[in-house]
């Protein structure tokens, strides 16, 4: 059987909701549907990616701290990327990104340095509409969030647990793609407001792990890879 987005709404008690244009993109859907819901808490999901039936159960009860903002748990993929299935170590070679959301992001947690990433979170609606909602001045929207977010003083929290499981980009064009707007959002903050070198509100600390996400981009052989690509 085949559905409509509105007709697998209404079949489930849900209220689906569309807008005319694609301005500011994810930043821009984000903003416009805040605009027509009213509920506390608002869970984040990409298309691809589906939930365990505890998701709610293992993150809402974080937020009986008034100060935390945002619980981040980890992107947790079913399928070879395309790093892993190009070198033929599917089942043998964690996927590419397992160091970030693994090792990277547990450590960040530590000094309230966490990087939203865009699916799999929790986020408090007061929190979004105190520093304006979600910021649209650079492609990474998410990451952009967490440091406005950081620096307005709340805290974000990264749950270390695997409560859901999405798709990785498994072919070499949307890998490039996907890496190559995650480079440009990236360094897009040194020119927008949420620079993480001259935003108000961050501690030496958060300001130099936010940092090594543009060092990153400038410093390693990867710079290398997108400039061929």
């Amino acid at each position: 059987r085949l559905y409509t987005p509105e007709a697998l709404a209404e079949e489930l008690g849900c209220e689906y909701v569309c807008r005319p244009d694609n301005r500011h993109a994810k930043a821009g859907n984000l903003n416009h549907a805040l605009a027509r819901t009213h509920g506390e808490l608002v869970v984040v999901f990409d298309a691809d990616f589906v939930p365990t039936r505890d998701f709610l159960e293992r993150t809402v009860g974080f937020f009986r701290d008034p100060q935390v903002a945002l619980v981040q748990t980890p992107q947790n993929f079913f399928n070879d990327d395309a790093v892993t299935r190009n070198l033929g170590l599917g089942g043998v070679l964690d996927d590419e990104q397992r160091l970030f959301f693994r090792a990277l992001q547990a450590g960040r947690d530590s000094v309230n340095a966490v990087v939203c990433h865009g699916t799999c979170f929790v986020v408090r609606r007061s929190a979004l509409e105190a520093i304006g909602g979600v910021p649209t001045e650079t492609i990474t929207e998410d990451w952009a969030t967490s440091i406005k977010l950081q620096a307005a003083g709340y805290k974000l929290y990264y749950l270390n647990e695997a409560l859901s499981a999405g798709v990785a980009a498994d072919k070499c064009g949307e890998f490039v793609q996907q890496r190559a707007r995650w480079a440009q959002g990236t360094l897009q903050a040194l020119w927008s407001s949420t620079n993480p070198l001259t935003v108000p509100g961050l501690d030496w600390r958060q300001r130099l792990f936010h940092c090594t996400g543009i060092l990153y981009y400038l410093g390693t052989l990867t710079s290398l890879f997108f400039l061929i690509a």
